[in-house]
C-alpha cells in the first residue's frame, strides 16, 4: 500500500499518546492550556474518524473475500505461495485475499493490481459496487474533518488565530481542500497525520 495507511497511527498513539502532542512550533506562551487540550481533542477526533473509515473498508474487504466459494478462492493460494515458502492456511489464504482488497481500495495505490489475476473474480464478487461506496464514505470522511477544523478555529480568539497551531491548521485544511483528486487528498491528509503524531514521538 503507497504511503503510509491510517490504520497504523494506532499503534503510534499508544506510544506517543494525543496528550503528548506539543504546539507544533509555538512557544508555551502563545497558548494556555484551554487551547491546548483543545487542540489535541480536535487532532483526537479525526484521528477516531480515520479509525472508523480505516475498520469500514476491513469489514468490505472481508465481507467480498468471505463469500467466495472454496474454489474459486484458491487463486489466493498461487499468490501467497509466491510470497512464502511457510505452507500456506486457509487463514493465510483469505488474508491475502483481504490485503489485496484493501489495497484496491486506496486511493494512492498502484494500479497495477488492476491487471492482475484475481480482477476477474473481485469484480465477480462485487467490488466495482463497493468501490463506489468506499469513495463515496472517503470524500464524507474529508468533509467531516475540514468541518470539525473549521469549527475549531472559529471557537479560537482573535489572538489565538494568529498562533502558529492555528496558521499550521489552516494551511491543512487548505491543502486538503485543494486536492483535485481523491488520492491527493488521502496523500495530504497522511502528510497531516505525519506532521501531527510522528514529528513529536522521535
Amino acid at each position: 500500500m503507497a504511503g503510509l495507511s491510517i490504520k497504523y497511527f494506532g499503534a503510534l498513539l499508544l506510544v506517543v499518546g494525543v496528550v503528548c502532542i506539543n504546539a507544533h512550533g509555538t512557544e508555551s506562551s502563545e497558548t494556555d492550556v484551554e487551547m491546548l487540550a483543545s487542540h489535541n481533542q480536535l487532532l483526537k477526533s479525526i484521528y477516531n474518524e480515520a479509525v472508523k473509515l480505516s475498520i469500514y473498508i476491513l469489514r468490505r474487504s472481508e465481507e467480498l473475500c468471505t463469500k467466495m466459494d472454496k474454489k474459486d478462492i484458491l487463486i489466493y493460494k498461487n499468490i501467497a505461495s509466491e510470497k512464502s515458502k511457510k505452507s500456506v492456511t486457509r487463514e493465510t489464504i483469505l488474508r491475502n485475499c483481504i490485503n489485496r482488497v484493501e489495497d484496491r481500495f486506496d486511493p494512492t495505490a498502484n494500479r497495477d493490481n488492476e491487471c492482475g489475476p484475481d480482477e476477474p473474480l473481485l469484480l465477480k464478487y462485487g467490488l466495482a459496487g463497493i468501490q463506489k461506496v468506499v469513495a463515496q464514505k472517503y470524500e464524507k470522511f474529508f468533509e467531516e474533518i475540514l468541518r470539525q477544523i473549521k469549527e475549531y478555529l472559529k471557537g479560537l480568539t482573535t489572538e489565538q488565530q494568529r498562533n502558529t497551531t492555528a496558521r499550521k491548521l489552516k494551511e491543512w485544511s487548505s491543502k486538503i481542500r485543494a486536492a483535485s483528486t481523491l488520492a491527493r487528498k488521502e496523500l495530504t491528509f497522511r502528510s497531516f497525520m505525519r506532521y501531527y503524531f510522528m514529528q513529536d514521538s522521535v
